[in-house]
């Protein structure tokens, strides 16, 4: 068995036993686009690699022709370090107690995790279309996954494949903290010029974009420049 690894440059051919383990089969149905109703639409078709796992287009067709996503794919470049939705208590500028909904992923927060977010897409009738678990379930016992989804059920294998996605989009491709900013607080003072330097010290101070946009290590191992707030 073979599966193809996305990096950000190339494809890796790599080689596995009999049956996939969890991440390999995740990215199996990641790149699967007969799972869709009609097949021809797969995580993939919106998720685009060359693209950092995201959609150039202003929304995405779906699998039924005519049919468009309602917002732009977003990337999923680390989407698996994103936290799950909560709600945090805060006090505003009259010292009243307010509460501000955190984490949570799509662009409206409305999925509660990562694992509920994988999900969606099977079953929007704008994307891939299909009906009910029953539906996906008969499409990987009538595809090529006669191994990792032997005897299971129907809510069994869905489960499975959720895990899959999950598991394959927390392999550390997607999350490789490998841009200049990112080299600048690794210790390379020269991997910003002087003038962005200057930039990040007012994003930092007096810009108060931190202030939102997190710079310091919140519950991720690295900055990633965002409270997972939507205020």
């Amino acid at each position: 068995m073979k599966s193809i690894i996305f990096t950000w440059f190339s494809l890796v051919v790599c080689s596995f036993g009999a049956e996939l383990p969890l991440a390999a089969l995740g990215e199996k149905i990641f790149l699967d686009t007969s799972l869709s109703n009609p097949p021809g639409q797969g995580c993939v078709s919106c998720h685009s690699p060359e693209n950092a796992f995201a959609d150039p287009r202003r929304v995405s067709p779906g699998a039924v022709k005519g049919r468009l996503g309602r917002r732009n794919a977003p990337s999923l470049m680390y989407a698996a370090l994103i936290p799950s939705q909560r709600l945090e208590d805060t006090y505003d500028d009259k010292g009243e107690l307010e509460y501000i909904v955190e984490g949570g992923l799509f662009l409206d927060g409305r999925a509660h995790d990562l694992l509920d977010q994988v999900r969606h897409p099977f079953f929007d009738k704008n994307e891939m279309n299909i009906a009910g678990a029953k539906e996906l379930a008969g499409k990987f016992r009538s595809g090529n996954y006669a191994k990792e989804f032997k005897d299971l059920t129907d809510k069994e294998i869905n489960e499975k494949t959720f895990e899959a996605l999950v598991a394959f989009l927390r392999e550390p491709m997607f999350r490789p903290f490998n841009s200049r900013v990112d080299e600048y607080w690794a210790g390379d003072k020269e991997a910003l010029s002087l003038s962005e330097r200057r930039g990040l010290d007012v994003f930092q101070t007096s810009g108060g974009c931190s202030a939102c946009h997190l710079t310091g290590v919140a519950s991720w191992p690295k900055p990633l420049l965002t409270d997972a707030g939507f205020d």
